[in-house]
């Protein structure tokens, strides 16, 4: 929501929430060296975090707000229904 680069753990629907290498850079649970590099490389990379920060903060918007999910289930109900 902040618009911050993201890195995080592929578990769960973290990859659903945001893709690696677009929004994020997702490691596998328990993988601290890829964490630790990710973190390494962006601390030295400030293009790439305003990349994958302000694809993540559309990524927010466009899917991930109640107006977005709630839209999301309407159109799914609306499918369902014809």
């Amino acid at each position: 929501r902040q618009g911050l680069a993201i890195v995080a753990t592929n578990v769960g629907a973290t990859a659903w929430a945001v893709r690696h290498e677009r929004e994020a850079i997702l490691a596998n649970a328990g993988d601290d060296t890829t964490i630790a590099q990710a973190v390494e490389s962006l601390a030295h990379d400030s293009a790439r975090r305003t990349t994958l920060g302000s694809a993540a903060r559309t990524r927010f918007e466009e899917a991930l707000t109640v107006d977005a999910m709630e839209k999301t289930m309407a159109d799914l109900y609306a499918r369902c229904r014809h």
